[in-house]
């Protein structure tokens, strides 16, 4: 790429084109000289290396390079023939390797596109100015478990490895180019670029699953992590996986923009705000890609630009202030109970306060939101998206779920733990011990009166959808077993036809030829041959029953495995009830299905040779 010295639109497309084969475009005579040219390196690097494919590149500095693909990975040679990547790092195969030209400084329009999780499908959605730094030129090579950057004359600038998971299993490690970065993340990454909050929000997810993007009225929006605590919705700022922190950004040469993060959005003035996940606690900072001096540490549970002022609040619960470059702000929680509350662990903060934090000015505050949380995101939040499934004629394996998780929390308690919450809240109000949080206890003081109320309005109601989801539940049920019968029948009917009709082709045969058959058939069974044969059935049955045996503890382990992936989606769902979510936990509700009926064949074989 040639070096700009203005910014302007031409960066974008010579960052494409750099990477282009020639190869892969109807070739024009320069092409065609460009291969006359370097035929002999080009038979060069096929004999010493024992590559079949080749395809000569040209980038718009004017460097030419060749890709080599020895059937598993690819290598970069330089216009000499000289190695410039190696066709593997480990056990770390390349399937794409690029030259990067040197730039300048300066900004790059970069083409969006949105997603409509209805339709699933992209569409174009304006464009981003995104800020870059100067770098020289690289070469980078992209592998399932990890990138490396090179410089053209092949030394190592770094690597950026696929981090492991709990079982210590690689992630494999997606990426996506901008002009000047690289992105990484976990599975699937899009960006998109929101035209109202004028952001672009970059994002790593996990096993490719779409979280909190959705079109309404024909407007991208993106949604928070949401944590339970109101963290804005304009900041742009996913959920990925809420214990591992997969994404990265950096520059082109390898330099560190923000790592171990679960998500990050770049705003149109080059903020850059980014969240990690400690403990099951999400924090964020922010940087500006056009100022690296500009810093806010990554410590806070909530953090919003607004009106040229960053406000920050340290825990969930505090209030937003505004942010003191020159204060100490703390690093810890003030006790567990505070940590439990950012973790979304509603009842470990209850048992804390009502033991060893009993006697904190703030126990009573913070039992009492833990109630309401508590009453509000494992009660209430199911019996409303059941209801509303149910009275839509939905009873798909989500309102199963719902309806399960509606008896957790009886309708009567749930009513009460709202009004238990709000007489704990209004103590605390009272008892003058402690002050920061009375604005925040009368709100939810208040948002508890209210959802007690329209519980008791809503009693008749709730009623109502438990009793026709039963209803549906055992017509179903009858009209399975009748099936089940009807099919049973069929199948009767079925063998009793062939049954006949075998005994009359015995019967009916042409003289001696039906009669000869029955009676060698009688004889045979007392001959040796037929001993043998028995013999041989026998031995066949018992290595069958060994197989199925196999086969069945090796499904029951996969089961185990199945049910345990479906919990974490679940898990992830109850956090984040998007569309998306919710077709992860049908597929995970699919692959234990599959075990099941694995497991019932195997079993049934088996029983049916005791």
């Amino acid at each position: 790429m040639k070096k700009k010295k203005s910014a302007s639109l031409t960066l974008i497309v010579i960052f494409i084109l750099s990477c282009l084969p020639l190869s892969g475009w109807s070739e024009t005579p320069e092409q065609k000289e460009l291969k006359k040219q370097y035929a002999e390196v080009i038979k060069r690097i096929k004999k010493e290396n024992k590559v079949k494919t080749i395809d000569l590149r040209k980038a718009n500095d004017g460097t030419i390079w060749f890709v080599a693909d020895n059937s598993y990975s690819l290598a970069m040679f330089n216009s000499e023939g000289k190695q410039i990547t190696p066709f593997e790092e480990g056990n770390n195969y390349f399937h794409d390797v690029r030259y990067y030209p040197a730039a300048d400084n300066g900004f790059s329009d970069v083409p969006q596109r949105g997603f409509n999780s209805t339709t699933q499908t992209f569409f174009e959605n304006g464009s981003f100015k995104l800020y870059h730094r100067a770098h020289k030129a690289v070469v980078v090579t992209f592998g399932n478990y990890g990138l490396s950057i090179y410089t053209p004359d092949g030394e190592k600038i770094r690597s950026i490895d696929a981090l492991k998971n709990e079982d210590k299993n690689y992630a494999f490690l997606s990426h996506r180019t901008y002009p000047g970065y690289i992105v990484t993340g976990f599975g699937e990454e899009i960006s998109c670029y929101d035209k109202k909050t004028k952001k672009l929000v970059i994002d790593a997810y996990v096993n490719g699953t779409l979280t909190g993007i959705d079109n309404k009225n024909s407007n991208l929006r993106t949604k928070t992590h949401w944590t339970r605590n109101n963290v804005a919705t304009e900041l742009g700022i996913f959920e990925t996986a809420s214990k591992f922190n997969y994404g990265g950004i950096y520059t082109i040469d390898g330099k560190t923009i923000a790592d171990s993060i679960i998500g990050y959005s770049i705003s149109e003035d080059q903020y850059c705000i980014y969240t990690r996940n400690k403990d099951g606690v999400n924090t964020s900072g922010v940087i500006k890609l056009d100022d690296p001096s500009f810093n806010i540490p990554c410590m806070f549970a909530q953090i919003i630009h607004s009106k040229n002022k960053w406000l920050v609040k340290k825990s969930s619960i505090d209030p937003l202030t505004e942010y003191n470059p020159k204060a100490l702000y703390a690093t810890e929680f003030r006790d567990d109970g505070e940590k439990y509350y950012n973790q979304e662990k509603w009842q470990e903060v209850i048992d804390f306060y009502s033991t060893k934090g009993l006697d904190k000015p703030w126990a009573l505050f913070f039992t009492g939101m833990a109630l309401f949380q508590k009453a509000y995101h494992e009660g209430l939040i199911y019996k409303t998206s059941f209801q509303s499934n149910i009275e839509k004629n939905d009873y798909g394996f989500f309102t199963n779920k719902w309806y399960k998780d509606c008896a957790n929390i009886p309708y009567e308690q749930n009513i009460g733990m709202f009004e238990q919450a709000a007489t704990i809240l209004q103590a605390y109000t009272e008892a003058g011990d402690d002050s920061i949080y009375i604005k925040t206890a009368k709100r939810i003081l208040k948002e508890a009166g209210e959802h007690k109320e329209k519980m008791e309005k809503n009693r008749s109601s709730f009623r109502a959808a438990i009793n026709k989801y039963d209803q549906h539940n055992a017509a179903r049920k009858a009209a399975l077993e009748a099936e089940r019968q009807q099919k049973a029948a069929m199948w009767g009917a079925i063998l009793g036809a062939v049954s006949n009709a075998l005994q009359q082709s015995l019967s009916s045969g042409s003289g001696s030829a039906a009669r000869t058959s029955v009676s060698n058939a009688g004889s045979y069974r007392n001959s040796p041959k037929a001993q043998g044969a028995t013999a041989t059935n026998k031995e066949d049955n018992t290595n069958r029953k060994i197989f199925l045996k196999n086969q069945i503890i090796d499904w029951k382990n996969k089961l185990k495995k199945a049910e345990a992936s479906r919990s974490q989606a679940l898990d992830n769902y109850n956090k984040n009830p998007t569309h998306e979510a919710k077709r992860v936990v049908e597929s995970k509700e699919n692959t234990v299905n599959e075990c099941l009926n694995m497991i019932r064949q195997y079993e049934s074989e088996l029983n049916s040779l005791k």
